[in-house]
């Protein structure tokens, strides 16, 4: 209806949202209240060419942060920081094109979607494990498990309208929980692990989670809850398509 202002985003666009940010920013840190990937994947537009040029920089500017940061926590040569900052940009410009896609109005599946997502941080994981040494591999690994946590309470304070008191039980809930979760799936990362190792490393992921969801339920109420199980049905969709890529199945 021309002139029609538009209404609040529906769930099932937050949750779509929820996994399109959620892949963006699991390549570094972000505002998420400024961040236009934000904008992008809750359907907000600007005036012509504007939220294309703005998402684009976005993404750019969010992948070249994180090279930065990498080099500095990782210890990075002068040879690898090249290296690594080719591999950020391009998964990032990967979920840039998803996401400019998807505002346009091109609407495909939030399977499709999660595919995009898992295809080009798989890839860039890939990529970093050749670049980086053992040694740097591992602190990536444990930095990535503390952002990754930082990043989801960022996400939900913004989705569920967290107060402050809930902000600070869910951001410790989100950290615990990662960082069982890294425990439980190592032995399924091993390349030598057997299907019947990778079985038992999902069985303990599986409970990790419920853990956690025994803690957020105390936490969050009626509508916060609904509103979240419903994000976790998507996040649950791209972990599945993590894990066949992955060789898991």
């Amino acid at each position: 209806m021309p002139g029609a202002v538009p209404g609040p985003p529906s769930p099932r666009r937050l949750a779509t949202a929820a996994v399109v940010v959620w892949a963006a920013l699991a390549a570094g840190p972000a505002p998420l209240p400024a961040c236009a990937a934000v904008r992008a994947a809750a359907g907000e537009r600007a005036p012509g060419d504007a939220a294309t040029a703005n998402v684009a920089a976005d993404f750019d500017a969010m992948a070249r942060r994180l090279t930065e940061s990498m080099s500095k926590d990782l210890g990075l040569s002068a040879i690898q920081i090249p290296e690594v900052e080719r591999t950020n940009l391009a998964a990032a410009r990967s979920m840039r094109d998803a996401a400019l896609q998807w505002q346009a109005g091109d609407k495909a599946s939030t399977q499709t979607l999660v595919q995009q997502a898992v295809k080009a941080f798989t890839t860039r994981e890939n990529d970093l494990r050749a670049i980086l040494t053992p040694d740097q591999q591992e602190l990536f690994q444990q930095q990535r498990t503390v952002r990754g946590a930082e990043m989801q309470t960022r996400l939900m304070g913004l989705t569920l309208k967290l107060d402050e008191a809930q902000t600070a039980k869910v951001s410790r809930l989100n950290l615990d929980s990662a960082r069982k979760m890294q425990g439980a799936l190592a032995p399924a990362r091993n390349p030598s692990a057997t299907p019947a190792q990778k079985f038992q490393a999902m069985r303990a992921a599986e409970s990790v989670q419920k853990e956690k969801d025994d803690g957020l339920h105390e936490v969050l109420d009626k509508d916060q809850w609904k509103a979240y199980a419903k994000q976790k049905e998507q996040m649950k969709e791209m972990l599945r398509e993590s894990w066949q890529q992955r060789g898991g199945s």
